[in-house]
């Protein structure tokens, strides 16, 4: 059984990877709205829909990083890698690019006090094309909206 806790009941609330599975996340943001206090933080991370890498990928037709069109099968990256292959689905139904994050915790009263960018591991198999690959990373993720992933710790007002 569920256990209900009252308004404002808590000072924190952390929601690390977990808004890109959900249907609706309006339902995540407004429960952490209304439990966490006024003056409370809510610390959130995200794979960012627009990094740098899911850029260029667009550009050349291909299926950005984390996007997964099928839960059977990795589909739409073919240039980069095999055709169609069998793979394991990380479940993602909802990406955010850093600035629609921002705006989205702006409606449910959150003003971000601090983020961070977070830096995956390269998805090339290929040990130079990685090489490369962290290279360019580390330059470009120093700005959360373009970094692989981000989180934002956001203050309840």
């Amino acid at each position: 059984m569920r256990e209900y806790r009252p308004d404002e009941y808590f000072d924190l609330g952390i929601a690390c990877e977990v808004i890109e599975h959900l249907a609706n996340p309006d339902n995540l943001l407004s429960e952490a709205s209304r439990v966490i206090k006024k003056g409370g933080y809510f610390l959130i991370s995200t794979p960012n829909l627009a990094s740098w890498l899911n850029r260029i990928l667009l550009m050349l037709g291909l299926v950005p990083v984390l996007y997964e069109i099928s839960w059977e099968y990795r589909l739409g990256d073919s240039l980069i890698c095999l055709p169609p292959r069998k793979h394991s689905a990380g479940g993602h139904v909802k990406l955010y690019t850093y600035y629609a994050l921002l705006d989205h915790l702006r409606i449910y009263n959150f003003i971000p006090v601090r983020q961070s960018s977070i830096k995956y591991s390269s998805p090339f198999a290929n040990r130079y094309v990685s090489k490369i690959y962290y290279a360019i990373n580390n330059i470009l993720s120093s700005s959360p909206s373009l970094s692989n992933g981000f989180a934002i710790l956001a203050k309840k007002i």
